[in-house]
């Protein structure tokens, strides 16, 4: 039998016409003119001058946010024009401001740009360098802009929530008494301590707070039945009782049942 050997053909190379490469030569060239049109369309919009911001309106209460300040932080963005100005970068930049809560920057055709910022509401004082807002959350502005007669609750940073609670709980207990909370400390053990607005100091413990805190509430005016009678120190720790220490004479009382009336464990 015979067999025939073929060798392999000889591969041919087909070249691109002229037409062909003068089409792919002119795409190119319109997407080098379409990027260069781009570019200078945007030099263009970002042009100050051809599109300034002529309005800036600032929606805030001012109560802690200086306007002085504002304006130095707003006016290097503004000076960028309507385009240029970095929307993303000046609310950042505000938000940084220690009283500012929220903010937000929106531009309005064909000149204007709005801002407006919420500040913070400060309900307490943490320890001697923060403050807490509405959430429970710390903030820290200057010392001298922290305003005045707020309550003051110590403890851990990662226990303001809980402080706060507390002091919204215990705080309405004390209400039919007409007293609120001066300071409340939270230590280590998780052991509650109260200052009273008449300064009488309230020990709680770290078991069963809000019910010692009610018993204290029910049996008060039995115990205070003079207004001239004002106690340094009561002591709730206790499951069937309380002690006090007069500011006074500086005695001491235990109580365990008043007129009858047993005090709740």
């Amino acid at each position: 039998m015979m067999v025939e050997t073929v060798s392999s053909a000889s591969q041919t190379s087909i070249q691109p016409g002229l037409g062909f490469r003068i089409y792919r030569l002119l795409q190119w060239l319109i997407i080098v003119a379409a990027a260069i049109g781009l570019i200078w369309g945007w030099q263009f919009l970002r042009d100050p001058v051809r599109f300034p911001v002529r309005t800036v309106k600032v929606e805030a209460g001012y109560q802690h946010v200086d306007k002085q300040t504002l304006a130095q932080i707003v006016m290097p963005y503004v000076e960028r024009g309507f385009f240029g100005l970095k929307v993303r970068s000046l609310k950042q930049h505000i938000a940084q401001l220690p009283w500012v809560a929220q903010a937000s920057v929106v531009r309005v055709w064909p000149d204007k740009i709005i801002i407006q910022i919420q500040e913070q509401q400060a309900v307490a004082q943490f320890g001697n360098a923060a403050l807490i807002n509405e959430q429970g959350q710390l903030f820290r502005p200057p010392v001298n802009t922290f305003p005045a007669n707020l309550p003051v609750l110590n403890g851990n940073e990662d226990k303001t929530t809980k402080l706060w609670q507390y002091y919204q709980e215990m705080n309405a207990v004390l209400m039919p008494l007409q007293l609120s909370i001066r300071e409340l400390d939270l230590n280590n053990r998780q052991s509650v301590n109260l200052v009273l607005s008449n300064g009488t100091v309230v020990l709680l413990g770290h078991n069963q707070i809000l019910s010692r805190l009610q018993r204290f509430v029910k049996v008060y005016p039995q115990i205070f039945t003079s207004t001239n009678a004002h106690a340094e120190r009561v002591d709730l720790r206790y499951e069937n009782g309380l002690t006090i220490k007069w500011a006074s004479n500086n005695t001491n009382t235990t109580v365990s049942s008043i007129k009858g009336v047993a005090i709740p464990k």
